[in-house]
């Protein structure tokens, strides 16, 4: 204590106590705590007791310079034996104090190497260790301490100085020393609170390496020796890891105060083992943590407008939209399905389910109706996912609905090998030709001539070519391409025959349409034109003048084919 502090009153009743005592007044007034005034009584004195006190003095005022120049002087003297390990452990103390921890450590060991029964010893050591640690000299610490350890096997504070080592390894980042040392805390610690926390970290460790096994063993023996809210949680997470729900579940009751999170994992644990109602009743006590697992349980227990109305009051991620739009349907509420493909085409551009969010929007748009607003998803589809299925049969969908040339011929640019292609071309040469745009028509349909050769519809192609060819005034073409068909189909075959006899005959071909006649008559005798090809065989023959055959053909259209509009005009002709 510092005698500026002492009352004026009482050092005026102790001085004529100290003038008469017979004792050693030094000392008095350092026991009575005034120690500036027993440095300042010592003076001069230089006997042992007297520098003693005066050191110890300074050292308890915190001036550990002059503390450490008195003891250094009595450790140079020949002392009592029983003073001496104070004056050792007092100058490290001193060093340790103004920061010389260096040569601090230098007396501190050969003090416990010295003196290992002084009350001081395990202070030192904790400094020595604490020393190498500071300067990261970690294994001269583990060191030190081993070689002490054999010494003194049972040393008392050895599970503190486990504990120091543990944080220091763990403080550098060398984790499996530090497990080291807790694992030495919990299988020899008779320390409760040491133990405990160290069981804990060990449980931890594990844990947060997902080697969930182990920290379930861990944790079972902190659970059984020191039970609490944290070591239930924490099993309680364990098994939940695990997927061990049945065993989750059990562990939760022993958690007197589980947090809205802790109820929520219990909520997915029963939701997972098929208990639908408790999962709800569980979610429901997570109060303000609503998830997609509530809503599942509404789905599971049928009540599917409840699963809806959670869903709508969370903040969703692409498959809470996604979940949203499924219930909608299932509902029968398109403006919740299509907001619900919505919000993950307007939040999430890297979603797996971004694709299929496009086409179903774009198809729910199209039954509604919405034409515009179809076409403007599918653009957008096209752009981000070209040339894959959904793009394509959403594009197909499209086009088929309204007939749009446009999006049909963007099929055939996009996906030749699409098997629809030929159909689709087809349908557009159809319509182009319907509609009197020959030449457009022509182009489609040459097109799928050259493209598509083995699809079934070329020679159907074909033939709307030939035709096309004839509108445009281009008959020898026409003709040419006509008289190519029956080799590839044997049901135009027939007609296209005929055609190219009529276009022989108009261009007074006499010998080329008895030609193609002949061949209808004798490849197709019961078929549709066989009266036509007959009677237009005995008219070439009356235009080249040879009556005779003329005749034989004429009769043969009457005799054959009694019911045929050319018997008149053969009768006529004969």
């Amino acid at each position: 204590m510092d005698e500026r502090f002492v009352p004026k009153a009482f050092i005026l009743l102790l001085i004529p106590y100290l003038l008469f005592s017979q004792t050693d007044i030094s000392k008095e007034l350092y026991d009575a705590g005034f120690l500036n005034l027993a440095i300042d009584h010592i003076g001069d004195d230089k006997s042992e007791d007297a520098i003693f006190t005066k050191a110890e003095s300074y050292f308890f005022l915190s001036g550990y310079k002059e503390a450490y120049r008195n003891y250094l002087i009595l450790s140079e003297r020949e002392l009592k034996e029983e003073r001496l390990p104070l004056i050792y452990y007092r100058m490290g103390d001193c060093l340790w104090f103004v920061g010389e921890k260096g040569k601090a450590v230098s007396i501190y060991k050969n003090c416990v190497l010295k003196y290992p029964d002084s009350p001081f010893f395990s202070q030192s050591l904790f400094r020595i260790i604490r020393y190498y640690l500071e300067i990261s000299e970690y294994e001269e610490a583990v060191n030190t301490f081993s070689s002490f350890l054999e010494k003194y096997p049972d040393f008392e504070y050895k599970d503190q100085i486990y504990l120091l080592l543990a944080r220091s390894f763990e403080k550098v980042g060398d984790y499996k020393r530090s497990l080291l040392y807790h694992n030495k805390i919990t299988e020899r610690s008779k320390d409760d609170e040491l133990k405990k926390g160290s069981l804990l970290w060990v449980v931890r460790y594990w844990y947060e390496r997902k080697d969930y096994k182990k920290a379930k063993v861990s944790c079972e023996i902190l659970t059984s020796l020191y039970p609490s809210d944290e070591a239930f949680s924490i099993l309680f997470s364990i098994f939940y890891k695990m997927k061990n729900f049945k065993e989750a579940i059990l562990v939760f009751p022993s958690i007197k105060y589980p947090t809205d999170e802790l109820y929520l994992a219990c909520a997915e644990a029963l939701y997972k083992i098929g208990e639908y109602e408790l999962a709800e009743k569980a979610y429901i006590k997570a109060k303000g943590t609503l998830t997609l697992g509530i809503s599942f349980s509404y789905i599971k227990l049928g009540k599917l407008d409840l699963a809806l109305s959670t869903l709508k009051e969370q903040e969703l991620d692409d498959n809470g939209f996604y979940l949203v739009s499924q219930l909608a349907e299932k509902l029968g509420d398109k403006d919740e399905e299509i907001k619900g493909y919505r919000g993950i085409i307007d939040n999430f551009p890297k979603s797996p389910l971004r694709e299929e969010a496009f086409f179903k929007l774009g198809t729910l748009y199209l039954k509604q109706g919405s034409i515009t607003e179809a076409m403007t998803v599918c653009n957008s589809m096209v752009d981000e996912y070209p040339k894959t299925s959904l793009t394509l049969n959403l594009l197909y969908t499209i086009g088929e609905a309204t007939g749009d040339e446009k999006y049909l011929e963007k099929i055939v640019g996009m996906y030749p090998e699409f098997p629809k292609c030929p159909d689709i071309l087809y349908k557009i040469g159809r319509k182009q030709k319907d509609e009197g745009r020959y030449k457009e028509s022509l182009v489609t349909f040459e097109r799928l001539v050259k493209e598509y050769p083995k699809s079934s519809l070329f020679p159907y192609a074909l033939y709307n070519t030939a035709s096309l060819y004839r509108k445009l005034g281009n008959p020898k073409k026409a003709k040419t391409i006509y008289r190519g068909i029956p080799k590839i189909s044997k049901e135009l075959g027939e007609k296209v025959l005929l055609y190219s006899s009529n276009i022989s005959f108009n261009l007074k071909d006499y010998t080329g349409t008895i030609e193609d006649c002949k061949t209808i008559i004798n490849e197709y005798p019961k078929g549709e034109f066989s009266d036509d090809a007959t009677y237009l065989m005995a008219w070439c023959y009356y235009k080249k003048e040879d009556y005779g055959s003329a005749r034989k053909w004429f009769y043969r259209c009457l005799s054959k084919y009694p019911e045929s509009p050319y018997c008149p005009p053969s009768i006529y002709w004969l």
